[in-house]
């Protein structure tokens, strides 16, 4: 009863994942800032490191490492920090990433006053290890296992999850096509409150192309998360001699968000990458900046 009465407005929003979702709620806000460009749908994208988030499939993609590093500041003082590390020789690969999430200081209250009690945090952990490899060809498959913490105020949570996907490159690589099932497992009990993963499927399909003598990809996932109906997120990708990237993408059926736009620029082996997402309601806008390097 106590965790009821004392958690406000802006920390039940996020919990329940802005669009009243489940718990943990870090998990469904993305990884890094060129999938915010793209509306969120990154099922199908090889992107090396951040790829433990969406798809470890991909890990079994493409030779070389590569390091990334992303922050993330949602509506008032909701901030997330992503690490994230991969690797793979063309056929194998892993991944490893660290995301944490911080709502900032919320007022504290039992009852309705004009002067709080006082104010407390929320923290959100997660520790994701992924492999893929290759079966046949171009058919990819891969697994993400991951280790969840969660406080508020003083009450605890801890949980296990995992992530499966497959990845298959098609058609000498002119078309990705690609599934995923995440966060199925099983957390403690959060002051004596069950704490619901948000299990997720995703379908996704990405065409790179050339066009106007640039490098183009589309992107489309529809993601089904457990007690919600179907949602589209789709977005598309110019490249200017790998150097200039610019993004924009959608996310169908949702109250409270729908465009998100990006930029992206690269120099030999390092990118910096923007994403942006208004957020209705008047809760304001979330902004997205990521760092990679790889070799």
């Amino acid at each position: 009863m106590f965790m009821k009465r004392s958690i406000l407005f802006l920390l039940i929003l996020f919990l329940h994942g802005i669009v009243m979702g489940n718990g943990f709620s870090s998990l469904k806000i993305g990884a890094e800032a060129r999938s915010t460009g793209l509306g969120m749908a990154g099922t199908t994208l090889l992107d090396g490191a951040s790829g433990g988030f969406w798809n470890p499939a991909s890990f079994a993609d493409r030779r070389g490492a590569g390091v990334m590093f992303s922050l993330h500041r949602w509506v008032e003082d909701i901030r997330s920090q992503v690490l994230g590390f991969g690797w793979s020789n063309g056929g194998t690969g892993f991944g490893i990433y660290l995301l944490y999430t911080d709502v900032g200081e919320i007022e504290h209250r039992l009852e309705p006053s004009p002067t709080p009690l006082g104010t407390f945090t929320s923290h959100e952990l997660v520790f994701g290890l992924s492999y893929g490899t290759t079966l046949w060809q171009g058919l990819r498959v891969g697994l993400t296992v991951k280790g969840l913490y969660e406080k508020i105020y003083v009450s605890e949570a801890w949980g296990v999850a995992g992530d499966l996907g497959v990845l298959w490159l098609a058609w000498e690589e002119r078309i990705r096509i690609g599934g995923v099932i995440q966060n199925i497992g099983k957390t403690s009990k959060l002051e004596d409150e069950p704490v619901d993963l948000p299990l997720v499927g995703r379908l996704g399909v990405g065409v790179p192309f050339r066009v106007l003598g640039g490098d183009w990809i589309a992107v489309v996932d529809g993601v089904k998360e457990r007690g919600f109906p179907w949602h589209m997120h789709a977005g598309i990708e110019f490249g200017y001699r790998k150097m200039l990237f610019l993004r924009v993408g959608y996310q169908s059926g949702y109250d409270i968000k729908d465009m998100t736009c990006g930029l992206g620029f690269s120099w030999k082996n390092i990118r910096l990458d923007y994403g942006y997402q208004p957020i209705g309601g008047g809760l304001g806008d979330a902004h997205r900046l990521s760092f990679r390097i790889g070799w």
